[in-house]
């Protein structure tokens, strides 16, 4: 009769276990939510091409990455260029971000709206 007892025990200890095991693992296999390319929650969601708006409202849709001289050779915008390499500052125009981009050298940010930019 003992030995029943301790079998019955011994299953209902190996079931806790198990359980255990799985509710403590199963919290890596939920589905994850989709990256948003950094961007908080609630905030504006990143969805393929910029639109990218050069100074003289010249316009052309780009792909995050490409270089921004080529976005402004699309758009039919000529910057003023001293070394086309980024050094001089020549090319330099501010982002409607706050930030400023050397249109020799920078490619095309991750936006979730049109990037304006500015001399």
């Amino acid at each position: 009769m003992s030995t029943q007892i301790t079998r019955g025990k011994m299953m209902a200890f190996r079931f806790v276990q198990t359980l255990a095991l799985v509710l403590t693992t199963s919290a890596f296999f939920l589905p994850q939510a989709p990256h948003t390319y950094g961007v908080k929650r609630g905030g504006p969601v990143f969805n393929g091409d910029v639109e990218v708006i050069f100074p003289g409202n010249k316009k052309a849709k780009a792909k995050p990455g490409e270089a921004l001289k080529a976005v402004a050779a699309k758009a039919k915008f000529s910057p003023n260029y001293g070394c086309e390499e980024g050094k001089c500052g020549s090319c330099e125009l501010k982002g409607s971000d706050g930030k400023k981009y050397r249109v020799c050298i920078t490619k095309v940010p991750k936006a979730a709206g049109p990037l304006t930019l500015k001399p």
